[in-house]
């Protein structure tokens, strides 16, 4: 762990066909840009977490600036 970094632990309700996706999700190397798939359900998580993050901090920079 980075130094400033906290593990959090959710808990991610999925039925069993979201289950399903998100492993075929995983496998299918095809669907990935540069075939960098994540190695499993927690890394795909992350880049989702991250990717919204990213998403929000955008959003609230164009909202600032249209005050």
């Amino acid at each position: 762990m980075m130094k400033g970094e906290k593990t959090i632990r959710y808990n991610v309700k999925l039925n069993m066909y979201q289950e399903h996706l998100l492993h075929l999700m995983i496998v299918d190397k095809e669907f990935w840009p540069g075939e960098a798939a994540p190695k499993d359900i927690t890394q795909l998580l992350e880049w989702a977490i991250t990717d919204y993050i990213d998403y929000y901090q955008s959003y609230n920079s164009n909202k600032k600036g249209e005050k």
